[in-house]
């Protein structure tokens, strides 16, 4: 349906997108594992709406909401968790003047869930190549790139240089764990 409506423009598409995306979030358990990949279609549905000329007041609020859930549902995977959390700090650097009430979450505090979701995302009990997939590289690498410009930007130098160590030493730290020594 939102392929549809990307193709064709029908906002009916779209309607019913989302219709049915919230009526799965509401019939998947709390605990689900899937749930915060569900959420964060939902949102991503929403912002659609939003970047549309057919766009509601409250898409921006509804979206945020979504992401919101999605970053902090913790049975969730982590990847999925951390794509939220980037997608709620997108959202809201984008869109801040359109929230009718103050969000829940700063954009600094946004980066600093997804930051602290890193080493889960990489971890050491994947083998080398799935912890080290383009997938997970490239979103490890946009969410911290960009909470460091906004950190940056913020004036938070030191959370900057903070976040941006943060994102390096995760793989240099696997890395020389994972490093047999010469005595061996």
């Amino acid at each position: 349906l939102q392929l549809r409506f990307e193709r064709v423009g029908d906002v009916t598409d779209l309607e019913e997108a989302i219709r049915c995306s919230t009526r799965s979030v509401e019939l998947l358990p709390e605990n689900h594992p899937r749930r915060a990949a569900m959420l964060r279609l939902l949102g991503l549905l929403f912002e659609t709406r939003l970047c549309s000329p057919h766009a509601h007041v409250d898409d921006a609020t509804h979206a945020m909401e979504a992401f919101l859930e999605a970053m902090q549902h913790r049975t969730s995977h982590p990847l999925e968790r951390l794509r939220a959390s980037s997608l709620y700090a997108d959202l809201l650097a984008e869109f801040f003047s359109l929230l009718p009430v103050s969000p829940p979450l700063s954009l600094l505090e946004a980066y600093q869930h997804a930051i602290d979701l890193i080493p889960q995302c990489i971890w050491l009990g994947n083998d080398v190549r799935g912890r080290y997939t383009s997938e997970e590289l490239r979103a490890v690498t946009k969410v911290v790139g960009d909470a460091v410009a906004a950190a940056i930007t913020a004036g938070e130098y030191c959370r900057a240089f903070e976040w941006l160590e943060t994102g390096r030493a995760v793989v240099w730290s696997q890395v020389l764990q994972l490093r047999t020594p010469v005595d061996d």
